[in-house]
């Protein structure tokens, strides 16, 4: 358990730095949910998440995905920026 991010979560992402995110594939969001905490690339875990619906991005599908905070110090919670992997 870390934080308020545990596992069984129900998670929506959505956003990104473009008015239309290509990984969105004009949809809104993805809702997923909080199946496994894995080693991150720093000290703070990765999350992954299965997502309800397969996402297509560059020639690749897949329905798993893995989130990485993305600033320094940040800790998981309700709601934050994450990087997708």
């Amino acid at each position: 358990m870390f934080s308020t991010l545990n596992f069984g979560d129900r998670i929506r992402l959505s956003g990104g730095y473009d008015m239309e995110p290509r990984w969105l594939a004009g949809k809104d969001c993805y809702f997923g949910t909080v199946v496994e905490f894995i080693p991150g690339q720093n000290q703070t875990p990765a999350t992954v998440v299965k997502l309800d619906e397969p996402i297509i991005f560059n020639d690749t599908t897949g329905d798993i995905v893995i989130l990485e905070l993305r600033y320094e110090g940040a800790k998981w919670g309700r709601k934050g920026t994450v990087h997708i992997e």
